[in-house]
């Protein structure tokens, strides 16, 4: 079975979204190795250093890397509505071409299902990203 492409206002901008990394790097014309976030709905698939759990457990709008995995915990109650059936997270990234612009045209274009509520479509500021390691936290973006 063929994974699906969502379009859908994440917790913090407009994304695409899938459970096949694969697809969602052909999908934007990205390199087939580009590694890309994962979303989750909670904690429970996570591990992170003990240093830091307070920190990512209380982040808003943060991307974390440890060992070379990003992640997203979602605070977002509407977006949450949609990834809770996704156990083992979706992988995300921005609703353009790989290194271009935001477009919606484009996102509309290549997603095989909208997931649309009451937010509508818009582009926001995208997350900060931290990269982790067990004594060390350092701003990526």
């Amino acid at each position: 079975m063929q994974s699906l492409v969502y379009l859908a206002q994440t917790d913090t901008t407009l994304g695409l979204l899938s459970t096949n990394e694969a697809i969602l790097n052909h999908t934007k014309n990205a390199p087939s190795k580009k590694k890309l976030l994962t979303q989750f709905v909670n904690f429970k698939k996570l591990r992170i250093p003990s240093a830091f759990k307070s920190h990512v457990r209380h982040a808003k709008r943060q991307s974390f890397i440890i060992k070379g995995k990003s992640f997203r915990v979602s605070k977002d109650t509407n977006f949450n509505l949609f990834l809770k059936f996704f156990e083992s997270g979706l992988y995300s990234s921005s609703a353009n071409m790989h290194k271009g612009e935001f477009s919606l045209e484009f996102a509309k274009s290549v997603a095989d299902v909208y997931v649309l509520d009451k937010r509508g479509f818009k582009k926001h500021k995208a997350s900060k990203i931290y990269k982790l390691n067990a004594s060390r936290m350092r701003r990526l973006r």
